[in-house]
């Protein structure tokens, strides 16, 4: 009975151990969760003056924060609701100055061309901090930028592209009513924000 009591005793530790754990680790706002530590700015001002990147939410946004994310390279981020939607917009410096760096489409074939295309979504989505298996994804443009997407129809959903001159890889996600043209179209306003 003692030895049923002891493990009974650990079993419910270990579990109280593994929620703080969780909830130390993570912040959640707007449904996108973050890892690294999250330092809330005053403003954009702030925020840019802080990581040397600058983004800005749409005209008509709504509930605007200003966030940037300590991870190996400093993430600007923006939180904000336009039309009830709920969107969150990072950037970071990378260096690279293609979004299919390393690809040569002169001896690609379609199953090559697939997989920096999945090799490239997954960087989209690995900024947006957004794991999932997506359903639909492809290529476009954002302003005069060369993007990628990953959605999930109804759901969530990100769309990436890279600033070729800056070096600065760009995402802007959500995570529920998502739609190809919601992300274009919001993509492009955020790209007007600037």
């Amino acid at each position: 009975m003692k030895k049923a009591i002891i493990w009974m005793v650990a079993i419910v530790l270990a579990i109280f151990a593994l929620v703080a754990c969780a909830d130390a680790e993570t912040s959640e706002g707007n449904g996108f969760q973050v890892v690294n530590p999250v330092h809330e700015c005053a403003d954009q001002k702030e925020m840019a003056a802080d990581t040397q990147i600058d983004i800005d939410a749409p005209e008509k946004a709504e509930q605007v924060v200003y966030s940037y994310i300590e991870d190996t390279q400093l993430i600007a981020q923006v939180d904000f609701v336009l039309d009830g939607q709920p969107f969150c917009y990072r950037a970071e410096k990378t260096g690279v100055n293609s979004i299919m760096a390393g690809v040569d489409d002169s001896e690609a074939t379609a199953d090559t061309l697939a997989e920096s295309l999945s090799n490239q979504i997954n960087v989209g989505a690995e900024l947006s901090g957004m794991y999932y298996h997506w359903k639909l994804a492809g290529m476009t443009i954002v302003g005069d930028h060369d993007a990628v997407f990953g959605l999930n129809k109804g759901k969530q959903g990100f769309i990436s592209w890279l600033d070729e001159d800056t070096g600065i890889l760009y995402c802007l996600s959500t995570t529920k009513g998502c739609t190809q043209e919601l992300l274009q179209n919001t993509a492009d306003l955020v790209v007007m924000a600037k």
